[in-house]
C-alpha cells in the first residue's frame, strides 16, 4: 500500500517588497500544489502518524515567503499513479516529472 499527499502551496508576493523591518506586508497567491507519495507503507500502519511525519520528511511549512500544507491524502495500491503522473500521461504519453517519493 502507498499513501499519496496533495499540498496546496502558496507564494507571499507582499514579501517581495519587504525591507525586513517590521512585520512582512500579507498578500498570499495560491500557486497550485504538488503531489507526494509515502511507498511500502504497512496495513497495520498508524496511518495519521506516517501522514505527519511524511510531511515533515518533505519539508512542508510556511516562512514570510511561501508556505505549503498538506489538504489532502488517500491510500492507494503500491505503483499507482499520483494526480500529476496521470496528467503527464495523458498530455505526454510518460511521466516526465515524477512525484517525490519516500518510504515508510
Amino acid at each position: 500500500m502507498q499513501i499519496i499527499l496533495t499540498t496546496q502551496y502558496r507564494e507571499n508576493y507582499g514579501a517581495h517588497d519587504w525591507d525586513g523591518l517590521g512585520e512582512c506586508p500579507q498578500y498570499w497567491k495560491n500557486k497550485g500544489g504538488y503531489d507526494y507519495v509515502v511507498t511500502d507503507v504497512d496495513v497495520n500502519s498508524d496511518l495519521g502518524a506516517l501522514v505527519e511525519d511524511a510531511g515533515k520528511r518533505f519539508g512542508f511549512g510556511c516562512s514570510n515567503f511561501r508556505e505549503e500544507y498538506l489538504i489532502d491524502w488517500v491510500c492507494t495500491s503500491d505503483g499507482e499513479l499520483t494526480g500529476e503522473e496521470k496528467d503527464q500521461m495523458e498530455w505526454y504519453g510518460k511521466v516526465t516529472s515524477p512525484s517525490k517519493r519516500i518510504k515508510a
